[in-house]
């Protein structure tokens, strides 16, 4: 029994050395704004309140100045609390703080790290931001998408008007998360049925939701979820265990599956002519660059995997 027991401490006494070491090996080689002594193998996680982390921080500032440096985890973070240490960061040396923590559920998520706005700073996001600024977003392209919005306005508006005074009110929250929801579903999608693509579900007596909202629920929940295997490497095997991963990559193949019919329909449309009233899509824009390699100057190939993390992206951040 008592083998057993410090079988199971061996691996806390091997990340406790690990740590030690790392310690030592950085007040060698590097100098980091002042800050609170982390602990083994947690850092700074224990100062740190879950609920409010704002206050923790802040509080934290008070004593070690408006740049003060934690470790959560093996993770070395940089706390900037004024608005002068907030410009050197974003702008005076914005380029060394332009990437993102390459996290296992951001990973996941967005095809490693495929789309624009999880991707590395690199040449790669050079050209997807070129990409998308060139082709996607341009004033030309957002002009020609302006039908689309002005009828999306006018069915909310007539949505509103149809409400009588005297019943319980208008949710404007969950109006016009759907107006969004819908607008750039036929912006980036083409059709607003991809949000019925599955079978509705019932969350409420009188609240129902798609599959696919459902998802990017879950999707998002997913980008802000703890995963032990990017602050305690050792430790990855509690997030199986939590059945994190599973939830990870139950989510991400369901969404994918989704894309992938949602582009195989704009494949079958593709050598169809389109009507003078249909306007080019963004899945139709990037799959003739994808089919056509001169209408854009991209020193990689276009997959489907690009699109999809692009895909992902833009509905992702429409729920936040």
């Amino acid at each position: 029994m008592g083998f057993l027991v410090l079988l199971s401490l061996l691996p806390i006494f091997i990340l406790f050395i690990i740590h030690i070491h790392k310690t030592k090996s950085t007040r060698r080689t590097s100098s980091t704004p002042p800050g609170p002594k982390p602990l083994p193998i947690i850092g700074n996680l224990h100062q740190i309140d879950p609920s409010s982390p704002h206050h923790s921080l802040w509080q934290l500032s008070k004593h070690y100045g408006p740049i003060m440096s934690l470790h959560l985890g093996y993770i070395p973070t940089l706390v900037v609390s004024s608005s002068k240490m907030a410009k050197e960061v974003l702008q005076t040396h914005d380029l060394k703080f332009a990437s993102r923590p390459s996290f296992l559920g951001l990973r996941k998520l967005s095809y490693n790290c495929l789309d624009l706005a999880f991707a590395p700073y690199s040449p790669y996001w050079k050209e997807m931001k070129k990409l998308c600024v060139l082709h996607l977003f341009s004033s030309q392209r957002v002009q020609s998408f302006r039908p689309i919005r002005e009828n999306e306005v006018v069915q909310l508006i007539q949505k509103l008007s149809q409400f009588d005074a005297h019943e319980k009110g208008v949710n404007l929250s969950e109006t016009m998360m759907s107006f969004t929801n819908t607008l750039i579903c036929k912006i980036a999608l083409g059709k607003k049925y991809v949000f019925d693509y599955e079978e509705e579900v019932e969350l409420g007596s009188e609240q129902r939701s798609s599959k696919l909202q459902i998802l990017l629920n879950e999707a998002e929940a997913l980008l802000t979820e703890f995963y032990f295997s990017d602050h305690f490497p050792l430790l990855g095997w509690v997030d199986k265990v939590k059945g994190t991963i599973w939830r990870l990559d139950k989510t991400f193949k369901e969404l994918d599956l989704i894309y992938q019919r949602v582009i195989d329909d704009h494949m079958d449309n593709l050598a169809r002519p389109k009507s003078k009233e249909q306007v080019a899509d963004i899945i139709d824009i990037l799959l003739q660059m994808m089919n056509d390699q001169s209408l854009h100057s991209l020193s990689f190939e276009l997959t489907f995997d690009h699109i999809k993390a692009l895909l992902m992206q833009e509905q992702t951040q429409v729920q936040q």
